[in-house]
């Protein structure tokens, strides 16, 4: 699932114009909380990003809470891929909370 989240984010090329118009990380988050997404730094090494919903085009119209969150690794991919290219160097994402399980948002822990 991982690697169908980094192939769904390589299609969207507006993150890579983001950062090299943004003058800071925290420009460059402002940028991308726009719509259902929410990107904030909470200290130097960690990012928190929320969606107010499910994105994934597999599992989004679901009815049921899932649960596992095994889908949720498409949204963690997804966001690997976008910092890791951005950045330019490796991160961690870490699943915190997930709306296909029932969480009111799905919550990540970005860590640079």
């Amino acid at each position: 699932m991982e690697k169908c989240g980094r192939g769904c984010c390589k299609k969207h090329a507006r993150y890579k114009k983001l950062i090299t118009e943004s003058k800071s990380v925290k420009e460059f988050l402002d940028k991308l909380s726009t719509g259902g997404f929410q990107f904030e730094l909470k200290d130097k090494k960690t990012i928190v990003g929320k969606y107010d919903k499910c994105y994934c085009y597999m599992v989004k119209q679901t009815k049921k809470p899932f649960q596992n969150k095994i889908y949720c690794q498409c949204g963690v991919g997804h966001i690997k891929q976008l910092f890791e290219s951005a950045l330019k160097k490796p991160v961690e994402v870490e699943l915190v909370q997930s709306v296909i399980t029932g969480a009111k948002t799905c919550k990540f822990l970005i860590h640079i």
